[in-house]
């Protein structure tokens, strides 16, 4: 930390973290000169899904709600600008991705992170405090006074509670399945434990590895079925700014009985992915004879995890019959799922928040409800799905988040937030 007592520097807005949603935030703000914003980044340089980038995994979501379109379809930050950039525009057309791969758009991420102004990768916050009306900003360079703050901070792998005090090379979280060597895999007992895309995709990767086939492969899902996301133009309708606003204006206890009932809306699993894992299991089963018999339980919980020399003992129990029963396991791979939580960093402030079953409660500018008096401002990028609905974590509304919060910024509506009807009628 920076031992000195003066900040090196004083900006109007620090924005924390560089992942999609604040990359759509300086995307949009850079055509506004009087906006400067700096943004903080500790990993080196830009990276998304880096642990599960699959060579086949597929966005869930049209190439349409990218950094800018949604907000502002003609900036030079779109999808479609970055293909042309890259000379890859007419090859994307004549391929007809029904599925947009997530690698491409992971590549037009840091194509636009790496032209942004503001970006600062490699410096990490040490601690945030409030004090005499700015926030003091300690990194891990320098010390920032920032009169404004935006926390675009993301979601950390969820463990289930059973699994926190074991958690090792052996045991880990879907996010980091692709940093795993193949071969630790080879002739081993694997437990996949977790029913939505994320442990499809790690389970259909581990059932078609040639080189190096598990011994034994289960797949476990609280769920009752292996549930495809819903996707039909209807639940599409819940991922727009007319939807959201709606249930902006909701009481807290509607929404989070919306939350509940909109779930397979984002946490499903796409159909392409359960199609060709239904396929491959006919594979095994008529043209393979079987080489890898793969256990897949569903209505199943884990509810203890022990960890027996090199290997685990899994006790689980269904949740339809309550009977219960023991997996031996070499390897735990837990798709369970990410959780919204603010780091130690912001333990200082934390007390200036308000927070809800699901997220932090905020105004209609995307801006934290703050103590009275408080001049300043934090605005929270995709943690307050108890203000704004499911489509708060995910990327589907980013831009529009984003020109809420630049027009907040400005005092002006730069941005036309006037948001289209939907056909159905919500309340």
């Amino acid at each position: 930390m920076n031992k000195t007592n003066h900040p090196s520097e004083e900006v109007s807005y620090l924005a924390i973290g560089v992942g999609p949603s604040n990359l759509s935030l300086a995307a949009l703000a850079s055509k506004h000169d009087n906006l400067n914003i700096t943004f903080l980044e500790k990993k080196k340089q830009f990276s998304w899904h880096e642990g599960s980038l699959l060579p086949f995994s597929n966005m869930q979501s049209s190439h349409i709600r990218d950094l800018v379109t949604l907000a502002d379809p003609t900036n030079k930050f779109s999808f479609i600008s970055y293909l042309h950039s890259t000379k890859k525009l007419y090859h994307f057309m004549a391929a007809e991705f029904s599925n947009i791969p997530r690698f491409e758009f992971n590549n037009y991420y840091k194509w636009a992170a790496e032209q942004l102004p503001g970006m600062h990768f490699d410096e990490w916050v040490n601690e945030v405090q409030y004090e005499e009306g700015n926030f003091r900003v300690h990194t891990s360079k320098r010390i920032i006074l920032a009169k404004n703050l935006i926390l675009g901070i993301g979601s950390i792998p969820y463990f289930p509670e059973h699994a926190v005090l074991d958690i090792d090379r052996h045991a880990y979280h879907g996010t980091e399945y692709c940093k795993k060597n193949k071969e630790t895999f080879r002739n081993k007992k694997v437990v996949v434990v977790g029913g939505g895309q994320t442990g499809a995709e790690v389970f259909f990767d581990l059932f078609t590895n040639k080189t190096a086939l598990p011994k034994e492969l289960t797949w476990i899902s609280r769920r009752s079925l292996f549930n495809p996301m819903e996707e039909s133009p209807f639940h599409t309708e819940i991922f727009t700014p007319y939807f959201s606003e709606c249930f902006y204006s909701l009481d807290l206890d509607s929404k989070e009985k919306l939350l509940a009932q909109h779930k397979l809306a984002s946490d499903g699993v796409s159909s392409d992915i359960l199609q060709n894992i239904y396929k491959e299991l006919y594979f095994n089963k008529y043209q393979h004879k079987e080489k890898l018999p793969p256990n897949l339980l569903i209505n199943t919980d884990v509810v203890k995890q022990e960890l027996n020399g090199d290997s685990f003992k899994l006790y689980i129990q269904n949740k339809v019959t309550n009977s219960t029963d023991q997996l031996d396991a070499d390897i735990i791979i837990y798709c369970t799922g990410l959780d919204y939580k603010l780091p130690e960093f912001l333990n200082p402030i934390k007390p200036m928040l308000t927070f809800e079953k699901s997220g932090i409660d905020t105004h209609k500018d995307f801006s934290a409800k703050l103590p009275s008096g408080i001049k300043n401002k934090i605005y929270i990028q995709n943690g307050s799905t108890s203000s704004w609905g499911v489509s708060d974590r995910n990327l589907v509304l980013g831009a529009w988040r984003s020109a809420k919060i630049i027009n907040s910024m400005l005092g002006f509506n730069a941005y036309d937030m006037e948001s289209e009807n939907t056909f159905v009628t919500w309340k």
